[in-house]
């Protein structure tokens, strides 16, 4: 709850947007090439089929997923292997300091994408596989101003 009495995430990229662009030393945007899988069903799937592609063929892939499987941290992994549970604390703890400085907080969503994309940045991946949340248009994953689009359907 808000100190005026709401509840619940306010939706909106101005956010994330400006941490990404202004707050972290560098914007990890820069150095990412993105494969950004939206969709109502199946995006976990495809996700996983892009992201095992593209490793079989040589690249180095980061995957971004939501929700988690098991654990927060196994939703952020490079060539299939989740991120330590101590990297992930220490991202989540230095991102959630630089958050509190702040006048208008990220949501727990929005610091799990930025620690994804910092961490993919980071460890100079060829390509982020990214899958939106559920913020549709307004996730907190539509912060990429130069994608590629493809369009697929997955059938039983």
């Amino acid at each position: 709850m808000t100190a005026s009495g709401q509840t619940g995430v306010t939706l909106g990229l101005e956010r994330i947007v400006w941490f990404l662009a202004h707050v972290l030393p560098s914007d990890p945007r820069d150095k990412l090439r993105v494969v950004h899988v939206a969709g109502t069903n199946g995006k976990g799937s495809v996700c996983a089929l892009v992201s095992e592609a593209l490793t079989a063929a040589g690249y180095n892939v980061g995957t971004f997923n939501s929700p988690h499987f098991l654990e927060p941290y196994d939703a952020v992994r490079i060539q299939n292997t989740a991120i330590p549970a101590t990297e992930y604390t220490h991202l989540q703890s230095w991102i959630r300091t630089l958050d509190s400085t702040q006048t208008d907080k990220l949501s727990i969503f929005e610091q799990t994408t930025v620690l994804a994309l910092w961490w993919f940045a980071q460890s100079d991946v060829d390509v982020a596989v990214v899958e939106v949340g559920m913020g549709g248009l307004r996730d907190a994953t539509n912060v990429f101003s130069s994608v590629r689009n493809g369009i697929g359907s997955l059938v039983q």
